[in-house]
């Protein structure tokens, strides 16, 4: 159930992005994170699917031209560490420029790596 909720809020987000609606994507975000963020503390995520699902929504949310203010609402709701090699990935993305990750932690650079490459092949 967790997921699924998390996702319906994933899918109303990018649909609000794809509408060029970023007040609305936003609320949703906001939505996602609070989620995703319960859902770690309490360690109720179920796998590697949830964050597949996560890293589809970023790369269409940022190729809908909204990867800056993305990026801009992790800062501002301070939930960039938790979620810091998606954070990193997608600044990666909206720089289209992976040596960028040269200059983060090998810690993050590597997931990070992994999730730009991820992202960058799904939006081919």
């Amino acid at each position: 159930l967790k997921k699924k909720k998390t996702n319906y809020y994933l899918q109303k987000a990018v649909f609000a992005a794809g509408e060029k609606n970023w007040g609305l994507a936003k609320d949703n975000w906001l939505a996602v994170i609070l989620l995703t963020n319960k859902n770690l503390q309490e360690e109720k995520l179920d796998g590697d699917s949830l964050w597949t699902d996560w890293y589809r929504a970023v790369a269409t949310t940022q190729k809908f031209g909204y990867g800056n203010e993305l990026l801009q609402l992790f800062s501002d709701k301070d939930v960039h560490s938790e979620f810091r090699p998606i954070y990193e990935a997608l600044k990666a993305l909206e720089m289209d420029d992976k040596k960028y990750l040269l200059n983060v932690a090998e810690e993050v650079s590597k997931p990070a790596g992994e999730i730009y490459d991820f992202m960058k092949k799904y939006q081919e």
